[in-house]
């Protein structure tokens, strides 16, 4: 009897341990999860804040892309550089024919243009001197998470710097 109350306790006992187990293990796949999107947000957003801090002009004020004139050291000329995101999955960088993807888990993307001292954003690129954008990223299964920054262009109408590659 003593025997089969020992084997009882035991099995309760590693029951309980391997039940632990298997909820950290969760937590920590849903904590890389997050981390994995927060990551590829930030990456997002510092590129395209980089590129954009060191563009010529922004050439289209559409909502939810951005286009601007960034020089190519390569080509030694202005291109125009278009983000995007893609089927609600990951933000892609068109640069003439190429369209690699920079960050995954990208759901949307939220552009506003403003001048320089203005609140009340503007449509006319012209006008444009400062950006906001607003990246919301997420996996399935988990609650999205939103990032934004702003970015004042410091080489409006310039012909000289360099962006991108």
């Amino acid at each position: 009897m003593e025997v089969v109350v020992g084997a009882a306790l035991t099995i309760l006992l590693l029951g309980a341990a391997l039940q632990c187990w298997q909820l950290g293990v969760r937590s920590w796949l849903r904590q890389e999860r997050q981390i994995d999107v927060q990551d590829n947000l930030r990456t997002a957003l510092e590129l395209m804040s980089g590129e954009l801090r060191l563009s010529k002009d922004v050439t289209s004020t559409g909502n939810n892309e951005l286009h601007f004139w960034c020089w190519n050291v390569k080509s030694d000329n202005w291109v125009e550089v278009h983000y995007y995101v893609l089927e609600n999955s990951s933000l892609v960088r068109e640069q003439g024919a190429a369209h690699p993807p920079v960050a995954a888990h990208i759901k949307s993307m939220a552009v506003r243009y403003f001048t320089s001292g203005g609140s009340m954003p503007v449509t006319n690129p012209e006008q444009v001197t400062r950006v906001e954008i607003v990246l919301t990223g997420g996996m399935t299964g988990m609650e999205d998470m939103t990032m934004s920054t702003t970015v004042q262009l410091r080489l409006k109408g310039s012909q000289s710097e360099t962006c991108g590659s």
